[in-house]
């Protein structure tokens, strides 16, 4: 600890013994901004923070740090998250007050007489009363317990707080590297999962218990109760409906899906239990959405409320480039949900697809504002920056996602390793290319980015390898097509640049992919000193010029004016439709190392 820290250190410790916590949580939000793994600064910040849960995230930061630090265990222990440990109690000589009764000068000691009469029939009136009480009980018969439901009642454990003291150990750790987690900013209270339906069941405790649970995303304990919730009471298609979200955000699919489906059994028209079934079936990346769309549709009529399943079907939408329809679902979902991130991130995707890159960032960074913690926001947040050029902008948010996800996407991580290769920090870009290509080696645009970055670093044998790699996984990649052919061209290998280019013809599906196309094969020619390149370069001039890239434009003006006449032509298709096509043979001063053959085992994605 520095002298720097140490005075801030101070500092929150004289703030916490005047209780001013939000003073003493500023301090120890910066502390822990220096040094994320000081265990010292964690165990303080728990005995300031708001809530119940930061408590416990707090005490667990310590302990993954100094696994046997004892004030850590003692609370959490008293938060009911560990067993209890004899090991850890605190000596019985410390809990006494060192403190006695002063004497009372002037006051005589007299012996009391002790009426054991009343005492007697007192203890026989308290018996009697048990007595009534329980037969009262066993039998069923009290008034107040008539047309009563009998509830699973559960036991739910006390959760003092935990006062912190001040004998924790310090440990010097090795900084950390990186952005900042979402999860740092305390000064934030952390917003629970949000239980969509919560329809009262004031007699069943069981209930109340798991509902506590479900919010502090205690999964384990959620489904116990939620589990006895339903036996209690069979006939709320509520209950196994919010059993089946626990299920669902626990990973537990097959789970999830029988007790939407118990819901549905008990009330065919609750419309929560298909929207989450809906949310299964996306989860799993279906060929086709009809099914999905089905279930959200189903829902939306059934409870128009249901702001989540707007957004699900415009996102489905969105993937099916059906732009207007999704911004009309967001519209609606906004009214319900004003400020999700969720819809956010949707608009932000319509932005790309739009190619509308500056409104995809703004709705990028407002999704991140709205849920520091939501990793989503911090992938979407890398690729609108990567969208607009700005790769060194996109590294932090994509090392947050890359790094606390719980799953490893290939595309992230060559999103990642493109802001590596922005930074020239090479070694760690390959790795991660690498990376990508080991969770998915069907991952075409993986090895079309790891191409790219080797054609920048003149590695032209190991781009066109990745390039023939994807294109032999995807051969109606165009872009594999092209760049295999432009690789080609670099190693100097002319004649089969043209071979491979004019494959790509066929590829093309607007004309500015035509204009690309017919400039790289007129190069070919006119490195080969083909005389035909001229029709290459007319056919080129022939495509609107909005198609066509400004040096693309003014490299075939050049050559059309240097060194040719060109052929008089009216219209397009008139050049178009010229069949004259040159004798090109493969070029024999070049040595290609084919990529190895990839055996495909599964559809890739």
């Amino acid at each position: 600890m520095n002298s720097t820290e140490e005075k801030i250190f101070q500092e929150a410790l004289s703030a916490i013994e005047e209780q001013d916590n939000l003073r003493a949580k500023d301090l120890l939000t910066r502390l822990l901004k220096m040094d994320q793994q000081n265990p010292q600064y964690w165990l303080w910040m728990s005995a300031v923070v708001n809530s119940e849960k930061e408590r416990r995230f707090c005490l667990q930061q310590v302990l993954k740090f100094d696994p046997q630090n004892t004030d850590a265990l003692r609370g959490l222990i008293l938060l009911g998250d560990l067993p209890l440990d004899d090991n850890l109690r605190v000596p019985l000589i410390n809990q006494q007050r060192k403190w006695s009764v002063p004497e009372i000068e002037g006051l005589e000691t007299e012996n009391t007489r002790i009426p054991w009469v009343k005492v007697g029939l007192a203890i026989a009136a308290i018996a009697i009363v048990i007595t009534l009480i329980v037969m009262a009980f066993t039998s069923n018969r009290l008034w107040i317990f008539k047309n009563r439901q009998v509830a699973v009642i559960g036991t739910a454990q006390s959760t003092p707080t935990f006062p912190a003291t001040k004998t924790a150990t310090i440990t010097l750790t090795p900084k950390f590297e990186g952005p900042t987690p979402p999860w740092m900013d305390l000064a934030q209270t952390y917003t629970p999962t949000p239980i969509f339906v919560n329809t009262p069941h004031p007699i069943i405790e069981a209930y109340r218990i798991a509902v506590r649970n479900y919010e502090r995303n205690d999964w384990t304990q959620a489904v116990t109760y939620f589990q006895q919730a339903i036996q209690a009471d069979s006939t709320a298609p509520d209950l196994p409906y919010l059993l089946g979200e626990v299920y669902r955000l626990n990973g537990q699919n097959n789970l999830a899906l029988e007790a939407y489906n118990l819901s549905l059994s008990t009330d065919e028209n609750f419309g929560p239990a298909y929207l989450g079934k809906a949310k299964i079936h996306i989860s799993l990346e279906p060929e086709t959405y009809e099914e999905v769309i089905n279930e959200l549709e189903k829902a939306i009529s059934l409870d128009p409320s249901l702001g989540e399943a707007y957004i699900e079907l415009a996102n489905i939408q969105i993937k099916n480039n059906e732009l207007e329809k999704a911004q009309l679902n967001l519209e609606k979902a906004s009214q319900l949900l004003p400020d999700s991130p969720l819809i956010s991130l949707a608009l932000g995707k319509i932005s790309i697809q739009k190619q509308d890159y500056e409104s995809a960032l703004m709705f990028a960074i407002r999704a991140n504002e709205q849920d520091r913690t939501n990793l989503e926001s911090y992938r979407f947040l890398g690729q609108a920056y990567q969208a607009l050029g700005m790769f060194t902008e996109s590294l932090d948010p994509l090392i947050v996602f890359v790094t606390h996800s719980k799953t490893k996407d290939p595309l992230t991580l060559a999103w990642l390793a493109d802001a590596y290769a922005a930074n020239n920090m090479m070694d760690k870009a390959i790795e991660l290319y690498d990376e990508a290509i080991s969770e998915d080696k069907f991952a075409v645009d993986v090895y079309l980015k790891r191409g790219q970055m080797y054609l920048n670093l003149e590695e032209f044998q190991a781009a066109y390898n990745d390039f023939e790699m994807a294109y032999k996984i995807r051969p109606i990649s165009y872009e594999a097509c092209m760049l295999m052919g432009e690789t080609l061209l670099k190693m100097e290998a002319p004649g089969d640049a043209y071979q491979q280019i004019s494959k790509c013809q066929k590829l093309s599906e607007n004309d500015e992919q035509l204009a690309r196309m017919f400039f790289y094969r007129a190069i070919s020619l006119e490195a080969l000193d083909n005389e035909v390149a001229i029709q290459e370069w007319e056919r080129l001039m022939a495509i609107p010029e909005n198609s066509i890239k400004p040096v693309f434009l003014a490299t075939a003006q050049y050559f059309i004016s240097s060194h040719y006449t060109p052929t008089p032509t009216n219209t397009k298709s008139s050049i178009l439709s010229k069949t004259m096509t040159p004798e090109i043979t493969a070029s024999s001063n070049r040595i290609i190392t084919p990529s190895p053959t990839i055996t495909k085992t599964s559809e890739p994605n």
